[in-house]
């Protein structure tokens, strides 16, 4: 039996239990506090109004407007909307944004289904992209891969199949649709294209299962073997191995779990940002006070901060530790203002200019694994004086409700919605509140 077909079995025998379905909760919370916010910025605004204009009639909702559309084209207004401020959740396994994905490939998906089946449903795809991601290793990554669209497409596909409650067989048909359409260069970070890879990953997955629905199949073994998914994507780190073994005992929603963020930042620059707002607040040294800032990663762990020093705009600012470091010092906090397409100010490309990263070549190279992850920051002070502080795992928040409520105007009731869903009626309140919010 081909290794496709046994992870399809695997997804089709798959019962989440109550504590990964409060972490689904959680999870979709995040999600909704992102995209509300996500889609009043220009970005998404111009987004949209390249796929309006096109999109087939339907009744799915588009997150943060009064337009409704075909199936396909929310997933991927909805998914853009939900990544485009780079403040919604990552997983270590996965190394990306599950779900910003999952969640709008499955809202657009529904026909009916209980609160209850979505929530389980996103934590099988969730599942899913950890798995894979464990399976690519670290060198999909740092070849210049984007987890959440490459690892996100073929994860939507499974959380969509699973929905629908679709064979082994046709699971595996819906697996090898969407992992072929798996795509996304992180040479897009920094820029309005990122949010994209989201959007291709949520509407890629929807359709792969909408292709098996048709009729169509494809390679039952796509993932499988020297010119399959993991070998051809995972480079010399490509471990199939880890598939498998150990499926949902936990579930990779409670462990290693979601990181849902506390700053609308590349994750990659979170270790450096605790560590700089705690030496600030221990020993509240002023922005002209620091004479040299150094930051040290594991090899590897500044992969993804591609801008460097000198970002134009708050976006492009998102994938600078400099930036990042710089915004805390001079602001003594992070806002996600800090991080929209305002110029970045001459004061703060003065203090991101004194930031210098070097790697610790005696640590392990950063992985999947979240142990590999840290981030020591020493300031240099002016006089004389230096101050370090080391970080070895990226806080987040451990209940996303006050920046859902931030997103949304303090709407207590759509967050109780959230909360306590069960049923289809249950689920059809929330899309009706949704609709009728002023977000």
């Amino acid at each position: 039996m081909s290794l496709t077909l046994q992870l399809a079995e695997h997804i089709a025998a798959s019962r989440p239990g109550a504590g990964a379905l409060a972490a689904a909760r959680l999870a979709l919370t995040d999600y909704l506090a992102c995209a509300i916010a996500g889609s009043r910025g220009s970005d998404f605004q111009r987004f949209k109004a390249a796929f309006l204009p096109g999109a087939g009639k339907g009744q799915t909702l588009v997150i943060g407007s009064a337009a409704r559309v075909d199936p396909t084209t929310a997933a991927l207004l909805n998914a853009y909307s939900g990544h485009a401020l780079d403040y919604d959740d990552v997983h270590a396994s996965m190394r990306g944004h599950p779900g910003t994905v999952l969640f709008p490939a499955l809202l657009a998906a529904r026909r009916g289904e209980s609160a209850a089946r979505v929530l389980e449903a996103f934590v099988v795809g969730l599942e899913v992209a950890g798995r894979l991601g464990l399976s690519l290793g670290p060198s999909h990554y740092e070849r210049g891969f984007h987890a959440t669209s490459t690892v996100g497409s073929g994860a939507a596909a499974a959380a969509v199949a699973w929905l629908r409650g679709l064979p082994p067989q046709d699971i595996a048909k819906a697996l090898s649709l969407g992992a072929t359409q798996g795509a996304g260069l992180r040479g897009q970070f920094g820029t309005e294209v990122k949010p994209f890879h989201a959007a291709m990953a949520a509407r890629a997955g929807l359709e792969a299962v909408v292709m098996v629905e048709a009729g169509l199949s494809g390679s039952e073994s796509l993932l499988d073997g020297p010119t399959g998914f993991i070998a051809l994507m995972g480079f010399d780190s490509a471990a199939p191995e880890k598939l498998l073994p150990g499926w949902g005992a936990p579930w990779q929603i409670e462990a290693p779990g979601l990181i849902f963020k506390e700053f609308a930042c590349c994750t990659a620059t979170h270790c450096a940002a605790q560590a700089m707002l705690h030496l600030i607040a221990q020993h509240d040294p002023a922005a002209d006070e620091v004479a040299a800032v150094t930051v040290t990663f594991p090899p590897g762990g500044d992969a993804a901060l591609i801008t460097g020093p000198a970002p134009e705009t708050g976006v492009e600012g998102r994938f600078s530790v400099e930036y990042v470091l710089a915004r805390a010092l001079l602001d003594r906090r992070l806002s996600v203002a800090a991080f929209d397409e305002t110029p970045v100010s001459a004061a703060a490309l003065a203090l991101a200019a004194r930031v210098r990263r070097r790697w610790d070549q005696t640590a392990p190279r950063q992985s999947n694994d979240p142990k590999t992850r840290f981030a020591e920051v020493a300031l240099t002070l002016t006089d004389g004086r230096c101050l370090k502080r080391r970080e070895t795992a990226v806080r987040g928040l451990s209940d996303p409700s006050e920046k859902f409520l931030d997103a949304t105007g303090q709407n207590h009731t759509l967050l109780a919605q959230i909360r306590s869903m069960q049923s289809v009626a249950d689920f059809d309140r929330l899309l009706s509140l949704l609709a009728s919010a002023e977000l």
